[in-house]
């Protein structure tokens, strides 16, 4: 019976969509009763526009740094039991000054991108390296087609630490923001099948983001059905994230636990901007 109760508790948590929005009123300010103004550059009005833009370049000396720090952490092979194809190779020892992700994460290439099409009105949610394991088989829950559900409005810099060149290395694979609207939101969060998808999408071409290391994509993950890690060879992705200052879902662990250091990072990495944004950012 408890169990039973408790799986229960889980669904309503976690798949209602009523329930995911009902987590944005812990955020609410009384800002957040107006509008936040629209992306004001031509970049950030096309991600607006179509929900996926073609995203920064990592720097040669900043991608072979990452290179040098993550990739070796990355094991051969998925450990026993795991339930997603992959694993996130970030730590909070990562959350330096000097840390190439970091740098990456707040430069203007990035950050400046986030701030114009959020309004200036953001969090950092995540900063994530994922590696992704080589998979076979039935596939996996983010394996299948989805929006995320952190946010009504959420940001995704994809950058790829090694090539993905072909669909065995498990490239990004979204459809627009448009064609998403035609397949259309349901009460529960969803996970669709190929098939499904095809026969509720009128078999739409998705965009599949091929790339060299140091490659990467914009993509609001909110507003355009993806897929990601259908590997057959090994993947390693740095993923920024950020959300609305109301969002669904807080920021992941790390992020909330070492929010007054990653602060603090920013303003030093980026002492043009105004130190008040990380505090925000940041929520410290």
């Amino acid at each position: 019976m408890q169990l039973s109760l408790a799986r229960a508790a889980s669904f309503v948590k976690w798949q209602l969509v009523p329930v995911r929005y009902l987590g944005r009123m812990r955020y609410l300010r009384p800002h957040n009763m107006m509008p936040a103004n629209p992306p004001q550059t031509a970049l950030g009005q096309e991600i607006d526009s179509r929900g996926y833009a073609t995203g920064p370049e990592i720097g040669t000396s900043t991608l072979e740094a990452m290179q040098k720090i993550f990739l070796p952490r990355a094991p051969e092979t998925a450990p026993a039991g795991t339930k997603a194809p992959f694993i996130n190779l970030s730590r909070a020892e990562d959350l330096t000054v000097d840390n190439p992700l970091l740098k990456f994460a707040f430069s203007k290439e990035v950050l400046d991108v986030a701030l114009d099409y959020f309004g200036k009105r953001l969090i950092l949610d995540s900063l994530q390296v994922l590696h992704s394991f080589p998979q076979a088989g039935q596939l996996k829950e983010s394996q299948k087609r989805h929006l995320d559900y952190g946010d009504s409005r959420s940001l995704h810099c994809v950058a790829y630490l090694n090539d993905v060149l072909d669909l065995e290395g498990g490239p990004f694979v979204f459809i627009d923001k448009a064609q998403s609207k035609k397949v259309g939101r349901g009460l529960i969060v969803r996970r669709i099948d190929d098939d499904q998808f095809a026969k509720e999408s009128g078999g739409v071409q998705p965009q599949i983001a091929y790339g060299k290391a140091g490659s990467s994509v914009w993509v609001d993950p909110a507003v355009c059905y993806h897929y990601g890690s259908r590997c057959r060879k090994a993947r390693n992705a740095v993923f920024v994230t950020f959300n609305s200052d109301a969002p669904f879902m807080s920021p992941v662990p790390m992020i909330v636990e070492n929010a007054e250091k990653i602060s603090e990072i920013g303003k030093k990495l980026r002492p043009d901007l105004d130190p008040a944004i990380f505090d925000r950012m940041l929520r410290v």
